[in-house]
């Protein structure tokens, strides 16, 4: 319900689903709001969902929700 599974949708979901995102992802975190990743080749980090208290790194008074990855 906060974009944490950046399928560009703010709806709920209750089964597995594919992401519809072309990153290669070699590490996931998720937090409660909010998902990172570390992605190949470049070990770069995207994250997507609630930056309401800044767990995005952006400031959290420009960008509150991200429903698709953004880099970091």
């Amino acid at each position: 319900s906060n974009g944490q599974l950046g399928i560009n949708s703010l709806i709920s979901v209750v089964s597995p689903t594919v992401l519809p995102m072309a990153i290669n992802a070699t590490s996931l975190c998720a937090g409660s709001a909010h998902t990172c990743a570390i992605v190949s080749p470049d070990s770069g980090v995207r994250c997507w969902g609630s930056n309401s208290k800044g767990q995005l790194g952006l400031n959290p008074l420009n960008t509150t929700l991200l429903v698709t990855p953004c880099d970091i």
